[in-house]
């Protein structure tokens, strides 16, 4: 039996810029899901210009928002 189980997110989140880059208890929950078997995809870097948070021109880990920042998902973003 050769299945997949595949989620994948694609999260439009505002919060404190403290918490780009972070790893938390959601995280953690994720990564958990992910060891048992789903496979786990996050969009990444719609947030590379926000400019509230220091981050225009920047980009690179600090432009990552949560939970993409789990350590067991997929997390695909793109280059113009």
């Amino acid at each position: 039996d050769q299945r997949v189980s595949v989620a994948t997110n694609s999260w439009a989140r505002v919060g404190a810029c403290t918490l780009y880059g972070a790893y938390g208890v959601e995280e953690r929950d994720i990564d958990a899901v992910v060891r048992e078997g789903l496979s786990v995809v996050f969009a990444i870097g719609n947030d590379r210009d926000l400019e509230a948070c220091g981050i225009d021109g920047r980009g690179g880990f600090l432009s990552a928002t949560r939970p993409s920042t789990a350590k067991n998902v997929i997390t695909v973003g793109a280059l113009e």
